[in-house]
């Protein structure tokens, strides 16, 4: 599934990155390290908006759900608006049975079981953004060197904002 992943996300025309909550987070570090290397991505923080990107998805689109329960309406509903697109979907979640991973052709699976004091939540999205971060490095490290480029690029600019 991984690889499969990887595929999808650098073949994509466009990648539309989303979850609820906080699992937004770690959606929005996606959308960051894939803009930043040149893949045309979004990530809407409002559902509604979610839901417009979602409906303008095409095959060959990928639609990148982050949701430890896997169980989010909202996600669930760009998820089936995405899949009618024929957009591929990728989910990162906790559990492999949920509606999400239902609904999507890639279920890449987080660990995260242990009990939380008070349902802390950071125990939850730390294995979301290693796998997020894992995504990009493999990207940066496969044979294109066209993301390296674009990252050099981005670079650069963002030094002209430092002192």
């Amino acid at each position: 599934m991984y690889e499969e992943s990887l595929s999808y996300i650098t073949r994509a025309g466009k990648i539309l990155s989303a979850g609820a909550g906080d699992a937004y987070t770690a959606a929005y570090s996606a959308y960051l390290k894939f803009s930043r290397i040149g893949l045309r991505a979004v990530c809407p923080a409002d559902f509604d908006v979610q839901i417009m990107e979602a409906s303008g998805m095409k095959r060959g689109d990928v639609l990148l759900l982050i949701s430890h329960s896997g169980s989010t309406r909202t996600l669930c509903q760009v998820a089936e608006t995405a899949k009618a697109k024929k957009a591929r979907i990728i989910t990162v979640t906790n559990y492999p049975l949920s509606p999400l991973a239902k609904l999507s052709d890639c279920v890449i699976r987080t660990a995260a079981f242990t009990k939380n004091p008070c349902n802390e939540t950071v125990a939850k999205r730390i294995p979301e953004l290693c796998i997020i971060e894992a995504l990009y490095i493999s990207i940066l490290q496969g044979r294109e060197e066209k993301y390296a480029k674009m990252l050099a690029a981005a670079n650069e600019e963002l030094r002209k904002n430092k002192f």
